[in-house]
């Protein structure tokens, strides 16, 4: 494990290409791959893209829990009306 962590740590800083980086610490080009592949994939966002910022969702937030406080039913209609109005 601690060279499949050498291995990927070479491989990030670019001393190292991937061929290179498996014949010195001894593992499989396919898992370095498989690794450096699932690394990358899970820094990009999946879904769509948000309509809120995150200040936004926090302000949305406060509000239908202040709503739901004071009894105001809270329905899709009204929570439509305080993102867009």
């Amino acid at each position: 494990m601690e060279d499949l962590q050498n291995a990927m740590r070479v491989m990030r800083t670019s001393e190292l290409s991937t061929n290179a980086a498996a014949i010195h610490y001894a593992v499989l080009r396919r898992t370095l791959r498989a690794y450096l592949a699932e690394n990358e994939e899970s820094k990009s966002k999946l879904g769509r893209k948000t309509v809120l910022s995150p200040q936004q969702e926090k302000e949305l937030s406060k509000r239908i829990i202040r709503l739901s406080q004071t009894g105001c039913p809270i329905t899709l209609k009204v929570v439509r009306m305080c993102v867009f109005t």
